[in-house]
């Protein structure tokens, strides 16, 4: 009855959480048109600004365009309907696996996100390991999106994560179906440099009836094709006590302004030197 009725609170919340406009499938009318992520998170309201504004400084006319999230964003860039856009690192190496003629082109990291995984509080699941049984089922999101680019990379990695069941939801619905038993984990990508997700802000309430596991089997090792790693594990405190901090260890991944290389060369280029000559204005919060 306890995780009922917190599961009944938690889709309380996400009624009283900012709406967020889904993605227009038509592109904005701009000579340069970013694709950005959903309009309330880093990728469109931090990043993309922060982009179209030092690109505007230098005359180009620019529009955002919201999408679902990093494989939308290289799916419109390989097509032509944008023209940059942002993407996690294990999302891109896995859409270059899968389509080795694309023309997306990394041009500069921007900032690196995570891979975060919540079970129950008493669940049998302690690792990622533990996820290796093919009765249980984990949300990690919508299928154009990052977390589930990076469920898909990982699974190539290790093998077992094929096993549970994948679920295309992992907000705080999927949340909510965790505490009443429909799911057994939930999967979401966030930055590392703070924990400031919505489903932080419910996982990490006092007897939330939740708990982060770590993600970090030493298999995931990948690399983009020039070579660059694109995983590496970090130890990140969740909560901090006054014996000893409670921490994680997940795999955390670069995250990448991108463009097309059969694009306009004078913008490829402007956005290199910005990434190089004004990067504390693209970080900018």
């Amino acid at each position: 009855m306890k995780n009922v009725l917190a599961a009944i609170l938690i889709l309380g919340l996400a009624v009283a959480m900012p709406i967020m406009a889904r993605a227009d499938s038509t592109p904005p009318d701009a000579d340069v048109v970013i694709t950005t992520g959903g309009e309330g998170g880093n990728y469109h309201g931090r990043f993309g600004r922060n982009l179209a504004g030092v690109l505007g400084d230098r005359d180009w006319d620019v529009a955002l365009w919201p999408s679902e999230g990093s494989l939308d964003n290289l799916r419109r860039i390989d097509a032509g309907d944008a023209d940059l856009g942002f993407t996690q690192g294990d999302a891109l190496s896995y859409y270059l696996k899968e389509n080795a003629s694309s023309s997306t082109d990394p041009l500069a990291a921007l900032g690196q996100e995570c891979f975060f995984v919540a079970v129950g509080d008493d669940s049998d699941i302690d690792d990622s390991r533990d996820l290796n049984n093919e009765n249980y089922t984990v949300g990690v999101g919508d299928t154009k999106g990052g977390t589930y680019a990076s469920w898909l990379n990982l699974q190539t990695l290790e093998p077992y994560l094929k096993k549970p069941r994948t679920m295309y939801r992992n907000g705080p619905r999927a949340l909510a179906k965790l505490l009443v038993g429909d799911y057994d984990a939930v999967a979401w990508v966030t930055s590392s440099d703070g924990l400031s997700h919505e489903n932080f802000e419910i996982v990490l309430q006092e007897d939330s009836g939740f708990r982060l596991i770590s993600v970090n089997d030493w298999d995931f090792d990948d690399s983009l094709p020039n070579g660059e790693p694109v995983y590496t594990l970090k130890e990140i405190t969740i909560r901090e006590n006054l014996i000893s901090d409670d921490t994680v260890t997940v795999p955390c991944m670069d995250m990448y302004v991108v463009g097309n290389t059969e694009g306009d060369e004078d913008l490829l280029d402007d956005v290199a030197i910005e990434a190089m000559m004004n990067r504390s204005r693209l970080m900018a919060e």
